[in-house]
């Protein structure tokens, strides 16, 4: 038992990315970039600001840091589509930070975007990142192989117990198995970054509008033909957009 929970230990020594959008960088010269960034901001200088906040995320990656910063560079611009796909990029990295998550409701209801009410299940997974709820899986699933060995190598009277402790632990991979699909098609979001983005009956720049959408509103993309995605809106309504008018969420977290 003893072995066990020292096993335990370590397993949960595991980074669940909890933490908050800290700044660190792999070298020198994206720490001096973020801070004439954060300078550029301070100045009032919010085109400079992005310009070299995009420049940092083009060489070194995302990073929750500056893509919150960049986001609060694209809000005073009032760039209001690409601050919101920036702080929604930032939760992703860092999901339990309270400032990523204030800025983001507060632009939104600012300019009268408002998100359905999430349950208390979406809330508690979104607590967790899609490679925190990975690596929690791993974990219960290296239980389960570890309890069920030790059950083998036990006697009768003393198999049932770690049975049971296997049984829990399978009872949890199931749960942040189905956590970290439900985290990933969350992801599978885009933002529409172009002001007031035509919405059109055909894949063609000449077709039929049925209305304009709100940057910074979501969407859900079916399927795309040429230069145009066919989306359904918040409220249920489909048509086709230029892929130029949007942006996907979804990013490669495997960055600084």
């Amino acid at each position: 038992m003893k072995s066990l929970f020292v096993l335990l230990i370590l397993l949960f020594s595991f980074d669940f990315s909890f933490s908050s959008p800290a700044v660190s960088f792999a070298n020198d010269t994206a720490s001096i970039s973020f801070q004439q960034g954060n300078a550029a901001y301070s100045r009032g200088d919010y085109d400079e600001a992005i310009r070299i906040f995009e420049k940092i995320i083009s060489t070194h990656g995302f990073s929750a840091s500056v893509l919150y910063n960049l986001g609060n560079s694209y809000a005073q611009s009032n760039k209001i589509g690409k601050a919101i796909l920036s702080y929604e990029r930032a939760r992703i990295l860092a999901p339990g930070d309270p400032d990523i998550t204030g800025n983001l409701q507060y632009i939104r209801k600012a300019h009268g975007i408002f998100e359905a009410e999430s349950s208390l299940a979406s809330r508690c997974i979104s607590r967790l990142t899609l490679d925190g709820w990975s690596k929690l899986a791993a974990v219960f699933f290296t239980l389960i192989c570890i309890s069920l060995t030790v059950a083998l190598l036990r006697k009768k009277n003393e198999q049932k117990r770690w049975i049971l402790i296997a049984l829990g632990c399978l009872i949890l991979l199931v749960f942040s198995s189905v956590a970290s699909i439900i985290n990933y098609n969350s992801r599978q979001v885009f933002i529409v970054t172009m002001p007031k983005a035509r919405i059109l009956l055909s894949p063609f720049s000449t077709a039929a509008s049925i209305g304009s959408i709100q940057a910074g509103r979501q969407l859900q993309v079916k399927k795309s033909h040429a230069d145009y995605y066919f989306v359904t809106d918040e409220t249920g309504r489909s048509g086709w957009i230029p892929q130029s008018a949007i942006e996907a969420i979804i990013i490669q977290t495997d960055s600084q």
